[in-house]
């Protein structure tokens, strides 16, 4: 397989660890906050992420009157993971200084409440790609945690499941399945072997071998994860779709085209039912059917996927962002694998003018430092075989590469 096919299938977006943001259980709160949370997360899994954040701010304010300080820390860690996972990290930063002062005015540096905090700044540092400051935060959070609430507390395993995450992204996987391992026993200890949070650690584990391309382990814990997602939900949700979603991506690399396909349509159908039709779920399904028929030597197919998942990023994230320069970057691949060198090149090229606009902290991924080794291998190694164009299409990867390793290494 030459390097264009391989670098396909690796852009694409959903094999996702199960972040478990919320460290401990919402404490018991009012009527009203209730009903604003519920909306807040209304919004935020129909990726209305501004409108979630609205509500969410209004819950700090209603705590903030009420002088509930433990409810107000617990709604900034949330707002700042809203903002994290919209990458607006200025303003969880503000939202982290707030929690950080109200947590040391009223129980100290050292109580489990200020833990929170040190956890929502784990989550920045880790999303702005500083591996070592997320450890130590969230080392400082689980230190806490440990002396208020015991060794074995479910909040413990949920932040050895942050550890687990930070490990992975830093491609250091021995240390990843450690923590995955560790949060899971808690959960298997706490919970039982069917909870949904059980589930969660089964698919972490199930992606860390995915990465590790033991393709037929990672199967195993995807499966586990499915049927205990099925046994608590129906098929229609997130949790059970993601899941089989997870499953469609190893059989990809498997080579079981088919079956990615079936998988994949399965999955897109329901996905929309739930969705719509313009949700950044459906723009990565449509990516990866791109991918599979790419491989498939379906030209037409998988372009016109591409398109379709292109317009719901462009539209979603506007035109610089991860997502839409990958989209390029895949249309480029294809127009390679088919020999249309000159659409190659302009779709390199914009998917090169994303990137460049891209801030540092929005690149940190797994699969791209994945691209940049092959990257370095292939192209150490031997040329690109293409036609008059080789020497520019050669040059422009590796302007990409450079840039690649400007902001990510």
């Amino acid at each position: 397989m030459n390097i264009f096919g391989k670098l396909l299938i690796l852009t694409i977006f959903f094999t996702n660890s199960l972040y478990a943001t919320s460290i401990s259980p919402i404490p018991p709160i009012s009527d009203d906050v209730k009903r604003l949370v519920s909306i807040s997360d209304s919004f935020f899994y129909a990726g209305h992420y501004d409108s979630s954040t609205y509500y969410m701010i209004k819950c700090s304010e209603v705590s903030k009157r009420k002088q509930d300080w433990d409810m107000y820390i617990q709604m900034c860690s949330f707002i700042v993971y809203n903002y994290v996972y919209q990458k607006e990290f200025d303003k969880a930063s503000l939202w982290i200084d707030k929690g950080f002062k109200c947590g040391f005015e009223n129980y100290g540096r050292e109580h489990e409440y200020t833990g929170r905090m040190y956890n929502s700044l784990g989550l920045l540092l880790q999303s702005k790609g500083d591996y070592v400051g997320a450890v130590e935060n969230f080392e400082k959070c689980v230190n806490i945690w440990i002396d208020a609430r015991g060794r074995d507390h479910q909040s413990v395993a949920q932040i050895y499941n942050n550890l687990g995450v930070v490990y992975r992204q830093n491609a250091d996987f021995t240390e990843s399945i450690e923590y995955y391992q560790q949060a899971l026993q808690i959960k298997r200890n706490k919970l039982g072997e069917n909870h949904e949070r059980t589930a969660h650690s089964y698919n972490n584990l199930g992606v860390v071998y995915y990465d590790l391309g033991e393709y037929e382990n990672a199967l195993a814990y995807y499966r586990k994860a499915l049927n205990i997602y099925l046994s608590i939900h129906d098929t229609l949700h997130s949790n059970s779709l993601m899941s089989l979603h997870n499953i469609g991506i190893v059989r990809s690399h498997q080579k079981k085209y088919e079956l990615a396909l079936d998988i994949y349509n399965d999955v897109l159908e329901k996905w929309i039912e739930v969705y719509g039709d313009d949700h950044t779920y459906i723009g990565g399904i449509y990516n990866n059917l791109g991918g599979v028929n790419m491989y498939m030597d379906n030209r037409d197919e998988s372009l016109d996927f591409f398109l379709k998942a292109l317009n719901i990023f462009k539209n979603t994230h506007g035109t610089y962002h991860p997502d839409v320069g990958k989209i390029y970057n895949s249309l480029g691949l294809v127009h390679v694998r088919f020999k249309g060198y000159n659409e190659a090149l302009n779709n390199f090229s914009v998917a090169l003018k994303s990137f460049i606009k891209i801030e540092k902290t929005q690149l940190y991924d797994v699969d791209i430092q994945f691209m940049l080794r092959e990257f370095k291998k292939k192209y150490k190694a031997e040329e690109i075989e293409v036609n008059s164009n080789r020497y520019l299409l050669n040059n422009l990867i590796h302007q990409a590469n450079v840039y690649y390793l400007k902001y990510v290494q």
